[in-house]
């Protein structure tokens, strides 16, 4: 008979998988990597057209080519998920963590990274939010045939969570309470409180089924709903996680997993309406820079036209490309939610278990 734990490293080598980094991404890297050691050459060339000094070119020159070369890391990151492990490539040869680590019950998972607190200080981390969405399922999923969750944490009677600027949630055994706080180490001015039983829904998202912590988790009140996205100080996650999962009744919690269609078609178009809002701060950034270029040329158009059409040539050239990338990227994000909208049915899909264990 074979082991279940030869028996799933057996799996995984029928199906390993060699994964690089996001495509936006690499072609960034790539921009960075070229753009950088260029803007100092054409620094240069404008100082010489300007007749400025040029003491400091050769410095600058020097740290902006660094800067681009450091772009080399992302282009040869990768990972490789196979009998062996999970492997990072480095600069210089694999980093590979073995399957016996993934079963050992050391290894957490924090968002899309992989922690090993016993590792020495800078191999302790695998980070896979490189990767597509598409790439980063497939990684953990296959990574979940021989994970196992480390022991879940101690949870305190009360937790004081601050989830955004100015505001903070207290959970304890008799409800929920909400006020108003403004830093981490002051007591928040309490103004409305609520039973276990006034909570109508918990909603929570999570990366992937086998895991404690959560990407967004809502909260949906009598009167208000309350999000915890990424910032949230007080505790962690995963102690908000078993918090919630001793105090609210199993029947109000449903729990979606990234990539997966969501139990509920109100999900979907509240993502849609927030991509759509996020999609207006490249078109702000457009504007803004329209108009410094404009300005640039306005102040110089009447001693050098050339000179002016330099400057907002040399701005609009390096800022210009990034700021159409990430409206392209936003643009292709929110025409996805759309697809997904629109092929959505009202037939509810199958909730995942309250608490993956």
């Amino acid at each position: 008979m074979i082991p279940a734990k030869m028996a799933g490293a057996m799996a995984i080598s029928a199906t390993a998988a060699y994964l690089r980094i996001a495509p936006p991404l690499r072609q960034f890297a790539l921009y960075v990597l070229i753009d950088l050691p260029l803007v100092g050459v054409v620094f240069l060339w404008f100082c010489h057209v300007h007749q400025l000094p040029v003491s400091n070119c050769g410095f600058l020159i020097a740290v902006l080519t660094t800067l681009g070369m450091t772009m080399l890391l992302p282009l040869r990151w990768a990972v490789r998920v196979d009998e062996q492990g999970v492997a990072r490539r480095r600069l210089l040869g694999w980093d590979v963590w073995p399957w016996g680590e993934f079963t050992s019950g050391r290894i957490e998972k924090r968002g899309a990274d992989l922690v090993n607190p016993a590792r020495p200080c800078g191999r302790r981390v695998i980070q896979l939010g490189f990767l597509t969405p598409e790439d980063l399922k497939q990684a953990l999923s296959l990574i979940n045939e021989m994970y196992r969750l480390p022991p879940a944490p101690k949870v305190p009677d009360t937790l004081t969570l601050q989830y955004r600027i100015g505001h903070a949630i207290i959970l304890d055994a008799a409800g929920i309470r909400l006020g108003k706080r403004f830093s981490v180490y002051d007591q928040p001015e309490v103004d409305r409180s609520y039973s276990w039983d006034d909570v109508g829904r918990v909603h929570i998202t999570r990366l992937d089924p086998l895991r404690r912590d959560f990407t967004n988790l809502e909260i949906v009140l009598p009167d208000e709903e309350i999000e915890f996205q990424r910032h949230m100080h007080g505790a962690s996650r995963e102690e908000v996680n078993e918090f919630l999962r001793r105090h609210v009744a199993p029947q109000y919690i449903e729990v979606d997993i990234v990539g997966e269609r969501p139990a509920r078609r109100s999900d979907v178009e509240k993502k849609l309406a927030k991509a759509i809002e996020k999609q207006r701060g490249p078109r702000k950034m457009f504007w803004i820079l329209g108009a410094v270029c404009a300005g640039l040329m306005l102040l110089e158009v009447t001693e050098s036209p050339r000179r002016a059409l330099i400057q907002a040539g040399i701005y609009g050239g390096f800022f210009g490309p990034l700021l159409w990338a990430c409206a392209w990227l936003e643009r292709k994000k929110v025409a996805a939610i759309r697809e997904e909208v629109a092929q959505y049915d009202d037939c509810p899909s199958a909730v995942h278990s309250a608490f993956s264990r």
